[in-house]
């Protein structure tokens, strides 16, 4: 009976510390993989899917410098503080200063690429 207990208890716990690592809000996010300005946008198949090429700003520690970044229906954009109800590449264009997050690893050529998870628009 007290093996049987035990294992429920990890078990529950286990699943506890899942859901709390699923709910990252942004505060836990981290500092931004690129601050920049939009320098290139491209048209995906729908309003859902692009791409914006961002140039790492001169005053910031640039880990990338030059970032072709993929904007999906999975990617969070920010605008005004407030998360935009629809995830839409009409409210991204050129010469807008934003801030990248990517999901899971870049492509480590120049300009590198990857899947944004959420773009900050800064006005």
């Amino acid at each position: 009976m007290t093996r049987k207990l035990f294992t429920i208890l990890i078990i529950l716990q286990t699943l506890v510390f899942l859901v709390a690592a699923g709910c990252q809000s942004p505060a836990t996010l981290g500092q931004p993989d690129i601050v920049g300005l939009i320098e290139d946008f491209q048209e995906g198949g729908d309003a859902y899917h692009c791409s914006i090429l961002v140039e790492e700003e001169a005053g910031n520690n640039p880990q990338h410098g030059l970032a072709w970044v993929r904007i999906t229906e999975n990617t969070v954009i920010i605008r005004n503080g407030a998360e935009v109800e629809e995830t839409t590449c009409l409210f991204l264009e050129e010469g807008m200063r934003v801030r990248v997050w990517f999901e899971g690893p870049v492509m480590e050529s120049y300009p590198v690429q990857g899947y944004a998870k959420r773009v900050e628009i800064m006005e």
